[in-house]
């Protein structure tokens, strides 16, 4: 079987005009062990026929039709779902490149062992800038993040799918520079090759290049550029300088979007508010770098103090005591007479945390006044190739009192919950967090609650979801969090950290669709498994008198202090687009909240 070293993708969409010299500047690759995957995003002009008619003359094409018109954003990323390539590369319809393109840049790539080979380019076309000028890579030389346009660089695939790298479908515009900058912020090496080229075709009526530009335009441009800011305001770059000079760039592409073009008069008025506001996001970047340091200093004190009140209300842990308790632990944590169903205990871990104070979160599993069936720890295969020869003897050491350790496939938080199901399908799922500290009748509560009513999720901790005005799900900053009340109801939102009772019979069918999860919702496990809760028709329920209190392990990367970064922190940011995609995907959720509140409404409830 013919080995592919390079995936081309190329979205398309009306555009017949030059689609032809496209394709074939990408059939005529002197590289010829590519596959070309078209996605056709929906065209009403003639393209179709085009592609349809190159791939009978050329077997490497494999053409993708789109039902509705998804955007590049979607159709890249179903060309990232479909590559098979050890490399992937990107070709807009509109543009095309040199017939050593693929060439070159796969033997950089090889030579090197560069997760990206990143080329020259030149513009071309209509109302073309700086007359054909090259693209300058001087900047990229200096800095991995400072690459631009996506098309000029071929990407290795593993690097792509394993850190769950794709297009941010949810933008309207610059959903490229966030995969480009966290394809760098994931990457070892960058190679560059200058002697081939991408070539840019400047064209009318594409969204850079419309003539006309209205208030709306404006405010797609913006929102687009304001959520680039928070992306980057995640991620842990080496060098603080690159958050606000990668932002200011994207800061002067809404001023570069309006150059030259005729500006309505509801765009004149408000193109200066998007700068400002723009500019303000760089500027409070720029200043809470400037003085990161001494406010950390000032956030410490201050947190020093919460933690002495937080002890008073026994709300933090001593370590020490905890470690003299997990010495002299002998006790089995868990039943010799195993229940039917089986009670089990899942969470999950990583390489980071699993060598600093997991023990602590599986010691309070461990110690509780009733003893589950089995408690598992999964872990990534990917992440611990040796196995049990790559886990700290402290973790070991709690087989002696029952705990299971397993190996999975590395799908990140998701591993807390879809392989126990796998492994057991019949019995009952409890998924714990691996940075709390959990009360000892943690799970005594969930066991008896499970008896009482065993046909819903139960949890000891949740929120509750709201509908705006607008009939739509309201930002999750503005949820009731952590209610009290235990009636059954869609709109509970279980939260993982405080522990939630599963069955696999409570939850719908797509649970398993992990190409479907990575891409809806990589990094809210919560958010999905809630979702295929209410698409299976399942009510979530808080128990009576529950451990809703949470203790983490760690305060200080509770909060993000000291460098420290959690899931928590980052989804902040990221929940409400990944529930706004898993809605869009399943609008009958929406349905199905707004039956609930309905019918409450109808009771007067």
């Amino acid at each position: 079987m013919r080995k592919v070293k390079v995936s081309v993708i190329i979205p398309v969409y009306n555009t017949e005009k030059y689609l032809e010299k496209c394709l074939e500047s990408v059939c005529n690759q002197t590289l010829s062990d590519i596959e070309i995957i078209c996605i056709n995003d929906c065209s009403t002009d003639n393209s179709c026929e085009i592609l349809n008619r190159c791939a009978a003359n050329d077997e490497r094409i494999k053409i993708i039709n789109f039902p509705e018109n998804r955007g590049a954003a979607a159709a890249r990323n179903a060309g990232i779902d479909a590559a098979t390539g050890e490399y992937i590369g990107f070709v807009d319809s509109d543009d095309y490149i040199d017939l050593n393109f693929y060439e070159k840049l796969y033997i950089g790539a090889t030579t090197s062992n560069a997760d990206i080979v990143k080329s020259n380019l030149k513009y071309t076309g209509w109302n073309t800038p700086s007359s054909g000028s090259y693209y300058n890579l001087n900047d990229v030389k200096k800095s991995k993040y400072k690459f631009n346009h996506v098309p000029t660089a071929i990407f290795k695939r593993s690097l792509l799918l394993q850190n769950n790298i794709f297009f941010p479908e949810n933008l309207e515009c610059a959903e490229d520079s966030v995969f480009e900058i966290l394809a760098a912020s994931a990457c070892n090496k960058i190679e560059i090759v200058e002697d081939v080229c991408y070539y840019y075709v400047f064209r009318q009526n594409s969204l850079n290049h419309d003539l006309i530009v209205t208030e709306n335009k404006i405010k797609t441009v913006e929102a687009s550029v304001l959520q680039f800011i928070k992306i980057v305001g995640t991620l842990n770059l080496e060098d603080k300088n690159l958050y606000f000079d990668i932002i200011n760039d994207k800061y002067k592409y809404i001023s570069y979007y309006c150059k030259n073009k005729k500006l309505t008069e509801d765009a004149k008025k408000y193109l200066p508010i998007a700068e400002k506001n723009i500019f303000n996001s760089i500027k409070y970047k720029n200043e809470f770098l400037k003085f990161k340091p001494r406010l950390n200093k000032i956030i410490q004190q201050v947190w020093n103090k919460k933690i002495l009140e937080l002890k008073k209300q026994n709300l933090s842990i001593n370590k020490n005591e905890i470690d003299k308790q997990i010495q002299n632990f002998k006790d089995s944590a868990v039943t010799s007479e195993k229940r039917k169903p089986r009670f089990i205990v899942s969470l999950t871990s990583y390489p980071e945390r699993l060598n600093l104070d997991v023990h602590y979160c599986i010691f309070s599993l461990l110690n509780q006044t009733l003893k589950p069936d089995e408690i598992v720890l999964w872990l990534a295969i990917e992440e611990f190739p040796n196995k049990e020869l790559d886990i700290p003897e402290r973790i070991l050491k709690f087989k002696e009192n029952g705990l299971t350790i397993k190996f999975t496939h590395n799908i990140k938080s998701y591993k807390k919950l879809i392989p126990a199901l796998k492994e057991y399908p019949n019995d009952v799922i409890i998924t714990a967090d691996d940075d709390i500290y959990y009360d000892k009748q943690w799970f005594e509560k969930l066991y008896n609650a499970y008896l009482d009513d065993d046909n819903c999720i139960i949890c000891h901790r949740a929120h509750k979801v709201k509908i705006d005005e607008n009939g739509n799900i309201a930002p999750y900053k503005s949820w009731d969090k952590i209610i009290d009340d235990n009636t059954r109801s869609y709109l509970n939102f279980f939260t993982g950290c405080g522990g939630v009772l599963y069955t696999k019979s409570l939850l719908y069918k797509d649970i398993f669709n992990e190409e479907l999860l990575t891409k809806l919702a990589p990094n809210a496990d919560d958010i999905w498994f809630w979702a295929m809760a209410i698409l299976n028709k399942t009510k979530i329920k808080i128990i009576s008198e529950p451990c809703n209190k949470i203790i983490p392990i760690n305060y200080d990367r509770e909060h993000g202090l000291g460098g420290h970064t959690t899931l928590f922190t980052t989804n902040i940011i990221e929940n409400d687009f990944q529930l706004k995609n898993i809605v869009d995907y399943y609008p009958q959720i929406l349905s199905i909240l707004k039956s609930e509140i309905n019918s409450k409404e109808t009771l007067g409830v």
